[in-house]
């Protein structure tokens, strides 16, 4: 036995393989969308541990759209992120389809945090995708603004708790402050 020695203790970290899907409609245009590009960029420097966990990103307007694979490198998700721009409409259910597709090469638990501020293009087809990637993978929604679906964004998510809402994306920082407090409850 050696005395001197003193063992370091590491907690136990569930890893996760995340994917932001943001919604890039027009409705977006301006300040929202800069917010929200303020809040993933908190998100993937400050608030998720990127030596264990791996973030992707992807985009829903017209279409869903793939901005980031799964990564651990700041710079890149950074990068990735400022990419992101406002185009067309609100193909959720597109955006949801891109992000199980970016799972696909997931190591670790499956995590979707979906955000937006409106009404989806057809929100039959949105519950279908995310009905099918429950299954295997723990899906967030977080609604911001005034003409939100709540009721519908909470059917999307995998439990009643995986709903969060804001007034406006001011808040969006605070809220993926509190999922990111809670991702080893899940």
């Amino acid at each position: 036995i050696n005395k001197g020695k003193k063992k370091k203790i590491t907690p136990d970290v569930k890893p996760f393989d995340i994917v932001l899907a943001i919604d890039v409609s027009t409705s977006m245009c301006g300040d929202p969308l800069e917010k929200a590009k303020e809040a993933c960029n908190i998100m993937v420097t400050e608030l998720i541990d990127l030596t264990f966990h791996k973030v992707g990103l992807v985009s829903f307007g017209s279409y869903g759209q793939q901005i980031a694979n799964l990564s651990n490198d700041k710079n890149y998700l950074r990068e990735s992120i400022s990419n992101l721009y406002c185009e067309g409409s609100t193909n959720m259910a597109g955006g949801i389809r891109i992000a199980d597709e970016v799972l696909r090469s997931a190591t670790n638990s499956k995590l979707v945090i979906l955000v937006t501020d409106g009404h989806p293009n057809s929100s039959r087809d949105a519950s279908l995708e995310a009905d099918r990637i429950k299954a295997d993978t723990k899906f967030i929604t977080i609604g911001i603004g005034n003409r939100v679906n709540e009721y519908f964004l909470r059917s999307l998510a995998s439990t009643e708790n995986d709903y969060y809402s804001g007034s406006d994306f001011s808040e969006l920082a605070n809220i993926f402050q509190q999922i990111s407090n809670s991702l080893q409850t899940f």
